[in-house]
């Protein structure tokens, strides 16, 4: 379900695209989108394959035990395996695709579009696993009450449940969709601003993370879970920080105190211990957010190109991307 809607950006920026000519920095930012997302997604179903149903079950699989020993173990993501780098990675190709994706659509357009790619989906797999646990079934559980009512099935889908207390999660892997859908909403409420000063959008952003991590034990439990949640926002801020860099809406030195700031508040969150469950989100964060840079670096030095000239590799900016890629 995470994996599908993080997908879904690519066909709307190709699809964007498809009506213009395509520069060099347009192809290079949809290989990036592409071949990411794609790493990432296989790494989710490995993850979603060694633990719940080999490891967890005390299966005898040699390979995904080597594996394990070489990737999850030493970096300490044992508990969820490697795939736990590409969760961090979705959020930060999303805040640097989705927010020119809102700017450009204006509210009706990117509501619709936004409810339509998370809700329709959403209610499939609902749909599939309250039948599931209906005929007795035992689909993944995070071990919390999985009862199934009409009520408890419509704040599954409209992902409120994340935020109620107690929790009732039909769902598991459908938290990361609660992130998304709060980034949404905020990318919404501050369209305006976004479309006229980009910088007082990232400093309101950032000054609302902060209050809402600064006070989650100040009210009540559905708060607190609330708080959980915006927690994971600075990832996608920090995509959308770089989407502003390098589309010189703010200064490189802006973006690079926004950046500090983000990653700070995502470590504040582990610091104030948000229902974070070992202590590898920091290291599987930085090992995402290292890959993510790495991947776009190659875009600005060819997004300068024309067609027919040449990028800094010797290839035209068509294969830029491409061949630094596999180089």
């Amino acid at each position: 379900m995470a994996v599908l809607e993080h997908l879904e950006g690519v066909g709307t920026l190709a699809g964007s695209w498809r009506s213009q000519p395509l520069e060099g920095a347009d192809k290079t930012r949809i290989s990036f989108v592409d071949m990411g997302r794609a790493i990432a997604a296989l790494l989710v179903v490995y993850s979603h394959v060694a633990h719940p149903w080999v490891e967890d079950k005390n299966e005898n699989a040699p390979v995904i035990g080597f594996v394990e020993a070489f990737t999850s173990e030493p970096m300490l993501m044992a508990t969820q395996g490697i795939g736990q780098i590409a969760v961090p990675f979705f959020f930060l190709v999303s805040g640097f695709i989705v927010t020119p994706i809102a700017i450009r659509q204006g509210y009706r357009k990117f509501a619709v579009n936004r409810f339509i790619r998370v809700y329709a989906p959403l209610l499939f797999v609902l749909l599939l696993t309250s039948a599931a646990l209906w005929a007795g079934l035992e689909p993944q559980s995070t071990g919390q009450s999985q009862e199934v009512t009409l009520w408890t099935m419509f704040t599954n889908w409209t992902l409120v449940n994340y935020i109620l207390y107690p929790q009732v999660v039909l769902m598991p892997v459908a938290w990361t969709m609660i992130i998304e859908v709060l980034f949404y909403l905020m990318l919404l409420a501050l369209l305006p601003v976004l479309r006229r000063a980009v910088w007082l959008a990232i400093c309101i952003e950032l000054t609302f993370v902060f209050v809402v991590l600064s006070s989650r034990s100040e009210l009540n439990e559905s708060w607190s879970l609330f708080a959980v949640n915006v927690s994971y926002l600075p990832i996608l801020l920090i995509g959308q920080i770089a989407w502003a860099t390098t589309a010189k809406k703010i200064p490189l030195w802006a973006g690079s105190i926004f950046g500090v700031l983000a990653w700070m508040l995502y470590v504040y969150g582990d610091i104030l211990d948000v229902g974070r469950i070992d202590d590898s989100y920091n290291l599987a964060m930085s090992i995402a957010v290292m890959f993510f840079f790495m991947a776009t670096s190659p875009s600005r030095s060819c997004a300068s190109s024309v067609s027919g000239r040449r990028c800094p590799n010797g290839r035209t900016p068509s294969t830029c991307f491409t061949g630094w890629a596999f180089s």
